[in-house]
């Protein structure tokens, strides 16, 4: 029981923490004129990525597959 306790503590303090250092994450498929217009071209798209909690920062965009960048 004492395990779950402390278990439970550390899965609440990982939750509260600012997320500082992701090197990837998922996006569903961005569907803009831009984006196509970018690709198109051979040029590397970016976006404004704006965290809830934190500044906002521009990111490199790359292809996932058929449902997501």
């Amino acid at each position: 029981e004492d395990s779950m306790e402390n278990y439970d503590d550390d899965d609440k303090e990982n939750q509260s923490r600012n997320i500082t250092n992701i090197d990837s994450f998922y996006v569903e498929k961005i569907k803009t004129k831009a984006m196509v217009n970018a690709i198109t071209k051979l040029q590397v798209p970016f976006a404004l990525y704006k965290p809830i909690k934190g500044i906002p920062v521009l990111v490199k965009v790359t292809d996932a597959g058929d449902k997501g960048h």
